[in-house]
């Protein structure tokens, strides 16, 4: 079974679906994640904000490659 995790842009709302054939494990998260990263435009790349859930562990490794600012969620407030 493939899931989906959507990754949206905050101003203008454009969002891209990631599958994710493998799970939501970090692992996969971030292979997700960065594949979805690479289809924009490098000078549209700034930040990238996440919320709390575990699949996002290797998050240091996104923002490192990218060179992107990071930001999180408070907790329970997915929606920030």
């Amino acid at each position: 079974m493939s899931l989906t995790e959507r990754v949206t842009e905050r101003v203008t709302r454009y969002a891209m679906l990631i599958t994710m054939p493998e799970g939501y494990s970090a692992d996969a998260a971030l292979a997700g994640l960065c594949e979805a990263v690479e289809r924009i435009p490098a000078h549209l790349r700034r930040s990238v904000t996440f919320d709390q859930g575990s699949e996002w562990a290797h998050w240091e490794t996104l923002v490192a490659t990218f060179d992107l600012d990071c930001w999180f969620c408070d907790p329970h407030s997915r929606w920030q």
